[in-house]
């Protein structure tokens, strides 16, 4: 079995280290990124109005 020269042991070392931590970049970037669009955020709108329960028909209280 042939021996690493230290040279060549810190240069694999060194890609080694770089390949995990844009993996680990990677990952870390693209759960915040899901977590950022998924948050729902502020909004100046209503999405849906509620229905107007004093101007409900009579008959249909009624009824209930």
């Amino acid at each position: 079995m042939a021996s690493l020269s230290v040279a060549n042991a810190r240069r694999i070392l060194t890609l080694l280290v770089l390949r995990a931590s844009r993996g680990l970049v990677a990952r870390l970037s693209w759960t915040w990124l899901t977590l950022w669009k998924a948050w729902p955020g502020r909004t100046d709108q209503l999405t849906i109005a509620p229905q107007e329960l004093r101007t409900a028909d009579a008959t249909r209280a009624a009824e209930i």
